[in-house]
Order: C-alpha cells, then structure tokens, then sequence
C-alpha cells in the first residue's frame, strides 16, 4: 500500500493520584503510541491535521493510584483506547488494559508511572490494537 493510512489521537487523564504527575502522563502517552503506530508499514501518525481515510484515538488513563496499604507501596490504574475508523468499512473499537505495579519506589515516582504507561500501552498496542488497525490495510493489499 502505497499511502498509508494515517492515524491521529488525542489523550486524557481522568483521575491521578497526584495531579502534578498529569503533564507527565500525557507526553508519556502521546510518545509511546506514535512511536508504536510508527513502526508499523501501512500506518503513519500525523500530530497535527485532519485524517480523513485512517484511525482517530482516544487514549484515555481512567485511574492511575497508589495502593499505600501493599508495602511497598503499587500503582494500579486503567488505560482505555478507543479507535474510530474515518473510512469505509472500518470497524470500531474500545481496548483496555489493567497496569498493576508491584513495589514502586515513592523517591522514583514520576519514572515508575513514565515505566508503567509505556509498558502498559506497548502491550496494548502491540496485542491489539495495532492489528486492529492493521487488518483493513491487510486486506486492500490483495
């Protein structure tokens, strides 16, 4: 496929255990998926523009906490993407994925959520969302 099929997205955080960690996540977020959106032939993100004949997402973190009760302390939360297909006969949909990190160390907090929303949205990207994606583009090259 010779043009392929561009991908935008914007990004929310709903509810953070420390509200200055905010900006932090976003950018976390925003990197992680255009990198992983980028690797793939057949995709390309495009930061800022409209895509009419590809995917929009919506990368939302619903919670990210801190567990004080475990010792050491985790970070457990829920990430959300939601992807809407901007062509004919693309098929929509909503992935979540559950991050749980087990002994996070609070003099190395912002870098222990920087590790676990990158880890977390490589493995959704990578399982699903991504050949969600895919799949449409797959199918137009034969």
């Amino acid at each position: 496929m010779d043009n392929p099929r561009c991908v935008t997205a914007k990004y929310e955080v709903k509810d953070i255990f420390d509200k200055d960690l905010k900006p932090v996540v976003l950018k976390q977020m925003k990197e992680t998926v255009q990198k992983q959106v980028n690797i793939y032939r057949g995709l390309e993100y495009i930061d800022i523009g409209f895509c009419k004949n590809g995917w929009n997402l919506t990368v939302t973190l619903l919670f990210l906490r801190v567990n004080d009760k475990d010792s050491p302390p985790s970070l457990e939360g829920n990430i959300s993407i939601v992807g809407v297909a901007l062509f004919p006969g693309g098929k929509d949909f909503k992935q979540n994925v559950n991050p749980k990190h087990s002994g996070s160390d609070a003099k190395k907090m912002e870098q222990e959520v920087k590790s676990q929303i990158n880890d977390s949205l490589v493995l959704l990207m990578k399982t699903v969302v991504i050949p969600k994606m895919l799949k449409p583009v797959i199918r137009e090259e034969f």
